[in-house]
């Protein structure tokens, strides 16, 4: 018990960088693409950011001694956000893939998610194998686009279709446009509760899936003590308790 208390006292002294007053404090500039219920959405009744990344951010930014800013953007405009400079860190239910990290860096995995694919009740599409000759969607620059795009290239006579929202993809999928979207199964499960009588969903698995983990800039300085904060709240429970919150089966707080 000491020897914890004593490790947890040094990792603390070490995110903190013994700051002496909020005149020392910076801001820590966090970019999302809040369509992901329940990980990072807009609360219809206060038009704030909300959900599971977004606490684990802000208490990031708290653990820091950082001021948190949280800005909303397409997805497909993340990561090169963060290559430009204009932001310090991204949280949006991101994967680390080899091409990603010859840009940018990682922490640590946070959360490990399942994959799930979305499909018309009328015209079910359950697996790979009914992948044929159909056009498939998937969220622009994300992990399940690079996914897709493999498994097309590998053994797969489907078209990929990529766009900035999974909103807009489940428009194009009650359109009848597309025939079926590959997303986290959680938010996966949100689209379908508000079209239960025409939307259905299914586990797609994969061997290749990844966990989520949080982008930063190549170089980045805050890599290091954000893997220990991290760590520290996997310890603490916090991260258990984000999960109970948001991501439960009985949780009605991530209703858009």
């Amino acid at each position: 018990m000491l020897k914890h208390l004593i490790a947890c006292l040094t990792i603390l002294l070490i995110i903190t960088g013994c700051k002496k007053n909020k005149q020392e404090e910076a801001t820590l500039r966090v970019v999302t693409s809040a369509d992901q219920a329940p990980f990072e959405f807009f609360n219809s009744s206060s038009g704030e950011i909300e959900g599971f990344d977004i606490d684990l951010a802000k208490e990031i930014g708290k653990r820091l001694n950082m001021e948190v800013l949280v800005v909303d953007m397409d997805f497909g405009g993340i990561l090169p956000s963060l290559q430009s400079g204009q932001a310090d860190m991204a949280i949006a239910g991101i994967t680390r893939t080899e091409e990603r990290e010859k840009t940018l860096d990682f922490t640590n995995d946070y959360y490990q998610p399942k994959m799930g694919l979305v499909s018309l009740l009328s015209d079910p599409v359950n697996n790979m194998q009914n992948f044929k000759e159909q056009k498939v969607g998937a969220q622009l620059g994300s992990y399940h686009q690079m996914l897709l795009e493999d498994i097309r290239k590998a053994d797969g006579n489907f078209e990929v279709v990529a766009r900035n929202r999974l909103l807009d993809l489940v428009q194009e999928l009650l359109s009848g446009n597309i025939h079926a979207i590959v997303m986290d199964y959680i938010p996966a499960t949100k689209f379908v509760s508000s079209h239960p009588e025409k939307l259905g969903v299914v586990e797609f698995v994969h061997p290749n899936a990844q966990a989520y983990a949080i982008a930063l800039p190549k170089g980045s300085a805050l890599r290091e003590k954000i893997n220990m904060v991290l760590k520290l709240l996997i310890d603490e429970g916090f991260i258990k308790t984000l999960e109970n919150k948001w991501l439960s089966t009985e949780s009605e707080q991530s209703k858009e």
